[in-house]
Protein backbone atom coordinates (compact mmCIF):
# COMPACT_ATOMS: atom_id res chain seq x y z
CA UNK A 1 0.00 0.00 0.00
CA UNK A 2 1.22 3.44 -0.84
CA UNK A 3 1.73 5.67 2.18
CA UNK A 4 2.29 8.86 0.22
CA UNK A 5 -0.37 11.34 -0.76
CA UNK A 6 -0.39 14.73 -2.41
CA UNK A 7 -3.28 15.76 -0.18
CA UNK A 8 -1.98 15.29 3.38
CA UNK A 9 -4.13 18.02 5.00
CA UNK A 10 -7.20 16.58 3.30
CA UNK A 11 -6.25 13.11 4.53
CA UNK A 12 -6.09 14.39 8.12
CA UNK A 13 -9.47 16.11 7.68
CA UNK A 14 -11.00 12.91 6.31
CA UNK A 15 -9.57 10.83 9.13
CA UNK A 16 -11.05 13.18 11.74
CA UNK A 17 -14.44 13.60 10.06
CA UNK A 18 -15.02 9.93 9.43
CA UNK A 19 -13.70 8.94 12.85
CA UNK A 20 -16.26 11.14 14.59
CA UNK A 21 -19.18 10.12 12.32
CA UNK A 22 -19.50 13.74 11.23
CA UNK A 23 -21.58 12.79 8.18
CA UNK A 24 -23.91 10.38 10.00
CA UNK A 25 -26.78 12.88 10.47
CA UNK A 26 -26.65 13.69 6.76
CA UNK A 27 -26.63 10.05 5.67
CA UNK A 28 -29.47 9.23 8.07
CA UNK A 29 -31.68 11.99 6.62
CA UNK A 30 -30.76 11.21 3.01
CA UNK A 31 -32.95 8.78 1.09
CA UNK A 32 -31.30 7.44 -2.05
CA UNK A 33 -33.26 4.74 -3.87
CA UNK A 34 -30.14 3.27 -5.44
CA UNK A 35 -28.92 -0.28 -5.23
CA UNK A 36 -25.62 -1.09 -3.63
CA UNK A 37 -23.35 -3.33 -5.67
CA UNK A 38 -19.78 -2.54 -4.69
CA UNK A 39 -20.20 0.76 -2.83
CA UNK A 40 -23.05 2.37 -0.97
CA UNK A 41 -24.53 5.57 -2.43
CA UNK A 42 -23.30 7.47 0.63
CA UNK A 43 -19.74 6.34 -0.03
CA UNK A 44 -19.97 7.51 -3.63
CA UNK A 45 -21.24 10.92 -2.54
CA UNK A 46 -18.34 11.12 -0.11
CA UNK A 47 -16.01 10.37 -3.03
CA UNK A 48 -17.56 13.27 -4.97
CA UNK A 49 -16.96 15.55 -1.98
CA UNK A 50 -13.32 14.46 -1.75
CA UNK A 51 -12.85 15.02 -5.48
CA UNK A 52 -14.19 18.57 -5.13
CA UNK A 53 -11.87 19.21 -2.19
CA UNK A 54 -8.88 17.97 -4.20
CA UNK A 55 -9.63 20.48 -6.94
CA UNK A 56 -11.32 18.32 -9.54
CA UNK A 57 -13.38 20.57 -11.79
CA UNK A 58 -15.20 17.63 -13.39
CA UNK A 59 -15.81 14.00 -12.60
CA UNK A 60 -13.58 13.09 -15.53
CA UNK A 61 -10.62 14.16 -13.39
CA UNK A 62 -11.38 11.63 -10.64
CA UNK A 63 -9.66 8.64 -12.26
CA UNK A 64 -6.27 10.29 -12.90
CA UNK A 65 -6.20 12.52 -9.82
CA UNK A 66 -8.05 10.94 -6.88
CA UNK A 67 -8.60 7.27 -7.62
CA UNK A 68 -4.91 6.23 -7.58
CA UNK A 69 -4.36 7.89 -4.18
CA UNK A 70 -4.77 4.87 -1.89
CA UNK A 71 -3.44 6.66 1.19
CA UNK A 72 -6.07 9.37 0.84
CA UNK A 73 -8.79 6.75 0.42
CA UNK A 74 -7.65 4.93 3.56
CA UNK A 75 -7.69 8.21 5.50
CA UNK A 76 -11.34 8.64 4.50
CA UNK A 77 -11.93 5.02 5.62
CA UNK A 78 -12.47 3.76 2.11
CA UNK A 79 -10.61 0.85 0.53
CA UNK A 80 -10.47 2.82 -2.74
CA UNK A 81 -12.34 5.65 -4.38
CA UNK A 82 -15.07 4.84 -6.88
CA UNK A 83 -14.47 5.19 -10.59
CA UNK A 84 -15.67 8.34 -12.33
CA UNK A 85 -18.41 6.58 -14.33
CA UNK A 86 -19.84 5.12 -11.12
CA UNK A 87 -19.90 8.56 -9.52
CA UNK A 88 -21.57 10.06 -12.61
CA UNK A 89 -24.32 7.44 -12.53
CA UNK A 90 -24.94 8.15 -8.86
CA UNK A 91 -25.33 11.87 -9.49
Amino acid sequence: MSTETNFAPLAVLGYCLTGTDFFHPLWRALRLPLKTVAQAPEAKLLDVLVSILTGCRALSQVNPRVRPDVALARAWRRPAFAEQSTLARTL
